[in-house]
This record gives structure tokens, sequence and C-alpha cells, in this order.
């Protein structure tokens, strides 16, 4: 669709250094070794250090796994689409964790400031149109394909505009929580 003057689409993979996958390895149940998050630990504009599972690996395999201050995690599998391809930025890191193969890591180009708007986007207009137009199901497992995700589209204005929505966005998410 058309935007506003000054705006353009971009997708993910133009405004991320690197959109990947998760470790793919069976977490334990006895809480040894990392903790790696389980896949409801994402969800629309958020993301959960208490849901964890431990993984035991050497310290060099887990090296790339590591989530990061305006990592931006998306759902890869999910049972509900409405939790499928869900955004959710990294906002503070309490503990080291690792992201599983049921979670893709973007990271944006600038960090917490782009970070930020690409968790808004990816979670309503035309950005999650698109994701959910693209669910396959096999197996009885609901998922999005990495070049899906890759290929979402972010509208994007200029960082004067974006600095506002957002700040207007938080003003407004935050009434909702004292009213709550």
């Amino acid at each position: 669709p058309e935007l506003p003057q000054g705006w353009v689409w971009a997708s993910v993979d133009q405004l991320s250094e690197s959109v990947r996958n998760g470790i793919s390895k069976t977490p334990n149940v006895d809480g040894r070794g990392f903790p790696i998050f389980k896949i409801n630990a994402v969800r629309p504009m958020a993301v959960n250090f208490d849901a964890i599972k431990h993984i035991e690996l050497d310290e060099s395999e887990a090296a790339d796994y590591w989530v990061e201050v305006g990592d931006v995690l998306a759902t890869r599998y999910n049972g509900s689409v409405d939790l499928l391809g869900v955004f959710g930025m990294v906002k503070t890191v309490p503990q080291r964790t690792l992201y599983p193969d049921k979670l893709i890591r973007m990271k944006p180009l600038l960090g917490v400031r782009l970070g930020a708007w690409m968790e808004v986007c990816g979670n309503v207009g035309v950005s999650r149109s698109h994701l959910v137009s693209r669910v396959k199901t096999t197996a009885g497992q609901t998922g999005i394909s990495g070049e899906d995700l890759k290929k979402t589209p972010i509208p994007l204005p200029p960082f004067t505009e974006q600095e506002v929505a957002l700040a207007n966005l938080d003003d407004r998410l935050q009434s909702i929580k004292e009213l709550e």
C-alpha cells in the first residue's frame, strides 16, 4: 500500500544484519546447562525470561545463539496462528539466555532504535498479514519459514517520526496498564 511522504517499504532482511534460526538441540528437564527459551517466551511485544528450559552444550557451540538487547525474536512454530510469527524485542537481559530453533532472531542494523520499530510493525497491519498469509501446516505443526519472515514488509518512516510514534504507543500502553 501507499505510504506517507518520506516513508519507504523495507523487508526484514534489509533492516537486519542477520536473520537466523536458533540452536537445534533438545533441552533437558533437570535444569542442567545453559538457559534456553521455551517457545512461549515470545509473545507480541514481549520476551519472557522466566519461560526457559536448560540445555547442555559447550560454550563454543552456544557462542552464536545468545540473545542481546535489541534482538527481535519471532516464533517459527506454534499451535495457534495468532501466536505464530509474532515479534518480541529483547529489552533487557537479566540472565544470559540462548534461543532455540523454534524461534528466529533478527539483529536490527541499528539495534534497539530499529528493533523497537520492527517489533511493533511485525505484529500489526501489512507486516502481520504477510506472515499469516504464508503459514504452512505439516504433520499438525503450524510454521513460518525463515525466507518468508525475511521478506516481511516493514513500513519505514524517517527516524524522528518513528520516535514520536513509539513514544505515543508507549504512553497509550502505559495508560492501559494503569487502567488494568
